[in-house]
């Protein structure tokens, strides 16, 4: 990528390897992967987390970042 030097975008490739599989995932979460419902639940269980990224996004001028 253009905006990434080599070492950024290789920490992501490697931080991609430790992700958990998607059951596993739900499960930490305590949501069913099966419920028909579930990005909803998802966005509910994250939505706090905006709350605080907002403010400190908005803070250092990082939201336009391309």
């Amino acid at each position: 990528s253009q905006y990434h030097p080599w070492s950024v975008r290789t920490a992501v490739s490697v931080a991609f390897y430790t992700l958990p599989y998607r059951k596993n995932f739900m499960k930490q979460l305590q949501l069913d992967p099966n419920a028909p419902d579930v990005f909803a639940d998802f966005v509910r269980v994250t939505g706090h987390i905006l709350g605080i990224l907002d403010p400190y996004y908005d803070q250092n001028n990082w939201q336009n970042l391309p």
